[in-house]
């Protein structure tokens, strides 16, 4: 399940880009997706993640633009109303005091039958909610790795299942899971390590290529490194 959800975190990265993107060079296009995301938002958690990212980013970049229409939106839209509520942005003040008396639930209320969508943007839409969904899952391996390293172990095993099938995907766990568990446990994982380095090319070949010593012990890096050509 975690190693899942990372992956999925990991691979929807870019959707995340791309939205700031689409908000700083295309506010119309972001204003839509926003309406779209906020229409079909299946809980509170959603909502904040949006008016703290593409709301907030809105208003901040094209604030006289985007402020009239937000304000209008709000006065007809509960579920707009309950996201502006998790915001941080200086609204007037007859639109916070709109926004501050909203006590509705969002799981209580129907997803907008008006929502229209594009294949471009619902795959932008899917992929930014895929990423933001699984947004706690990205320090879990770091937890994992500082308190528990057998488990740590054990989600390493599986992500490095996904990175041998996914090669989008390799590079993010070599960087964010494998690195940070060396540095921490390479002593006492040394030969799991090993027996890592016989099964997977990606991961000997990753160990060639980097250009300093994983480990504070130059010596035993070295070692370790010759012990896995010749596995």
């Amino acid at each position: 399940m975690l190693a899942a959800e990372w992956v999925t975190h990991m691979t929807n990265e870019a959707a995340w880009d791309e939205m700031r993107e689409v908000v700083e060079n295309d506010r119309e296009r972001a204003w839509r997706l926003i309406r779209v995301i906020v229409g079909c938002a299946p809980d509170y958690d959603v909502l904040a993640t949006v008016a703290a990212g593409p709301v907030e980013d809105l208003i901040d970049q094209h604030g006289d633009w985007a402020m009239p229409m937000i304000a209008e939106e709000a006065r007809n839209n509960v579920r707009l109303r309950i996201c502006l509520g998790a915001a941080y942005s200086p609204f007037p003040a007859d639109l916070r005091a709109l926004v501050e008396s909203e006590t509705a639930d969002v799981r209580d209320l129907a997803v907008d039958p008006e929502l229209i969508v594009t294949g471009e943007d619902l795959a932008l839409i899917m992929a930014w909610l895929h990423h933001s969904d699984t947004a706690w899952s990205s320090e879990f391996p770091k937890q994992m790795t500082e308190n528990d390293p057998a488990a740590a172990w054990d989600v390493l095993r599986v992500l490095f299942a996904f990175a041998d099938e996914d090669t989008r995907i390799r590079q993010d766990v070599f960087e964010h899971a494998l690195d940070p568990f060396i540095r921490r446990h390479f002593t006492a994982y040394r030969e799991h390590l090993i027996g890592l380095g016989r099964k997977s090319a990606a991961f000997r070949e990753w160990t060639r290529d980097q250009k300093r010593p994983v480990t504070d012990d130059a010596t035993t890096w070295a070692a370790f490194i010759a012990d896995l050509v010749s596995a």
